[in-house]
């Protein structure tokens, strides 16, 4: 499951250079947050560095997040980069495997689940489960949002953007830093993998068939998309 071990994980924020739509995704993630909520309760899926954590905090200083990674590496890092939220207690970091953590929350006591270039990692079976557990902790009217890797069903695009990325990776080697371009170009291939990659179009029926009743697209960005999926606003819980 840990494909961010030894130095694409110690030099992951390197990555962003070649990524050039990061924040404006990552923006699209807040801001649809901040437009729904308050006050929430948040869960980040693949803390990574604390990048997307600290945005959310910086656009709604309220809330409460609970950022969650497997990779030792990228948790010391983000808790340097969170140290100030983390001590005011607005941030919690959980060193974890994300469907582990999940499953330790009770039902319904979640606003939000938030992820951003995380999931597109985890194998067909296991996000299926990560998906169920997202909507069972989520309260009603609660939002999963997904700042991934989808797959577009044109094949031609989907190459398209593939061959675009890779190409842009090259910004790596210019640096210095060919060792970090090759191992990024291997991970985008292996993204690619039956048992891995993520089709827009059957991981939205996913979603529908996991329960939740409002699904969208928010944003799509080269071979990104940003997904906000809504579990349906009802008292009435089907967990006894």
């Amino acid at each position: 499951m840990n494909r961010f071990k030894g130095v694409i994980s110690k030099d992951y924020d390197l990555v962003i250079q070649a990524l050039p739509f990061y924040f404006e995704s990552q923006n699209a993630v807040v801001e649809a947050i901040a437009a729904q909520y308050t006050t929430p309760i948040v869960v980040d899926i693949g803390l990574g560095t604390g990048l997307t954590t600290q945005a959310i905090i910086e656009k709604n200083p309220r809330c409460r997040v609970s950022g969650v990674d497997n990779e030792r590496a990228m948790m010391e890092q983000a808790s340097v980069n969170l140290g100030i939220e983390i001590e005011k207690g607005s941030v919690q970091v959980y060193y974890s495997d994300a469907l582990d953590y999940l499953r330790s929350l009770p039902n319904e006591s979640v606003d939000v689940v938030a992820s951003s270039y995380t999931i597109h990692n985890c194998p067909r079976d296991y996000r299926a489960q990560l998906e169920a557990d997202i909507f069972r902790v989520l309260k009603p009217g609660g939002m999963f949002i997904n700042n991934d890797k989808y797959a577009a069903e044109d094949r031609q695009e989907y190459v398209r953007e593939i061959t675009e990325q890779i190409i842009r990776y090259d910004v790596l080697k210019d640096k210095g830093r060919d060792d970090l371009r090759r191992i990024w170009i291997e991970h985008e291939i292996e993204d690619g993998l039956p048992e891995r990659i993520m089709w827009i179009d059957e991981s939205l029926e996913q979603l529908k068939n996991v329960g939740f009743v409002r699904i969208e697209v928010v944003r799509r960005i080269g071979q990104y998309a940003i997904v906000a999926a809504y579990k349906r606003a009802s008292t009435a819980s089907p967990y006894a």
